[in-house]
This record gives structure tokens, sequence and C-alpha cells, in this order.
């Protein structure tokens, strides 16, 4: 899985996914690889569904969304 999504180089050959070379294409590859780590790396206390929510929104822009602001305190 770590050579498809394209964190770790391939030893020898290729690395194809829907036809594109994980290291030659590599946005493409990944556009067509749903992937997420049992544990997600960056939010240890989020569950996957709520990281992939996350991810999604910030992929796609929270449309329709003002962006939350600190208080000034």
């Amino acid at each position: 899985m770590r050579i498809l999504t394209g964190y770790m180089p391939a030893t020898e050959g290729k690395a194809i996914v829907a036809g594109f070379d994980v290291f030659d294409q590599p946005i493409e590859a990944k556009r067509r690889t749903g992937y997420l780590p049992e544990t997600p790396p960056l939010y240890p206390d989020m569950s996957v569904l709520r990281v992939s929510r996350l991810r999604r929104e910030n992929q796609r822009g929270a449309v329709g969304r003002s962006p939350r602001r600190a208080s000034s305190t």
C-alpha cells in the first residue's frame, strides 16, 4: 500500500494505479486511490470517518461556511 500511495519508492519495477504510474503521475494515481490508514497519522483522537470528512472538506473547500475565528482574549 505504501508503494501504491507514493509514500515509499518501489525497489524495482513499476507501480501502476488505474493505468497511471504512481511516480510519473502521482496526482492522477492518488485521485483513484481510496486509502486512509487505520490510525490517522496526524489526528489520533479522531475517528476514521471524521478524518475522512475533514479531508474531503479540505480538498473541496468548505462551500457556504464561514471560517471560524479565534477569540481575541
